[in-house]
């Protein structure tokens, strides 16, 4: 699975948010899915509106969900068919509801205990977003799909303006990449000054100690800086390393 984890960074920002939707509306505003369906969205295709019973034959009957102008390979189809098999087959001997319809969770967590091979449920990890929190041993993300999609749309607004493309900083991306764009972005709707390493930190550190404040990494400030999760365990954001970033020379 980690290969596909890491495969989002080739998407444009635009495709990986649209993708990002995607799962979003077929875990929350299509919870419902057919057991086709289900194997057919951890293999990334797109399922019949109607819902699918069976999977498709050949390439060109399914489409993407990371680009649905692409046809499906033949690997995904394949992968699609051996869960669909596994899940009928755990139905038969009685280890699964028979029913024509199964929850999106109920479905995701079978795939998951049922140890199904990475390479047929290359899209399970991005589903799991769903489920678990970030920083646990189910969620292989450093983000959660909120922080991911705020991150990713500050970006898009950036490439299409030459002024906070210069403030958002160059050279090697902080450690809190995403959480100082939202800062700067919040810094702007309150015609602050968003190149101000005062500013933005005044921001963060409210952030870090606000339970409902959009990153779910933070983890509240002491006199050393704010603390943050990381997928190599926590670290430490010092006001030096801001200022630095904002203000390289």
């Amino acid at each position: 699975m980690s290969a596909d984890v890491f495969k989002k960074y080739s998407q444009s920002p635009q495709k990986r948010v649209e993708f990002l939707e995607r799962v979003e509306f077929y875990v929350n505003q299509r919870p419902k899915w057919t057991p086709a369906d289900g194997a057919l969205l951890v293999n990334g295709l797109i399922p019949s509106q109607q819902g699918s019973k069976d999977i498709p034959e050949s390439e060109g009957d399914a489409r993407q969900l990371d680009d649905p102008d692409l046809p499906a390979t033949h690997q995904q189809l394949r992968g699609a068919r051996c869960v669909l098999q596994d899940y009928l087959d755990h139905v038969k001997d009685g280890d699964l509801p028979a029913g024509d319809e199964v929850l999106s969770d109920d479905f995701l967590k079978w795939c998951e205990d049922s140890d199904q091979a990475a390479w047929h449920v290359p899209k399970l990890p991005e589903f799991l977003r769903h489920l678990y929190f970030p920083g646990t041993n189910k969620h292989p993300f450093a983000l959660s799909v909120t922080d991911e999609l705020a991150s990713l749309k500050l970006t898009i607004k950036g490439e299409a303006s030459t002024q906070i493309h210069k403030t958002s900083g160059p050279g090697k991306r902080p450690g809190l990449h995403t959480e100082i764009l939202l800062a700067q972005d919040e810094a702007r709707q309150k015609n602050l000054d968003h190149s101000d390493p005062d500013v933005i930190w005044g921001i963060l550190e409210r952030m870090s100690n606000d339970p409902g404040a959009k990153s779910t990494r933070l983890r509240g400030s002491d006199r050393n800086g704010i603390n943050y999760a990381s997928p190599e365990g926590p670290k430490t954001y010092t006001y030096k390393a801001l200022k630095k970033y904002l203000r390289p020379k």
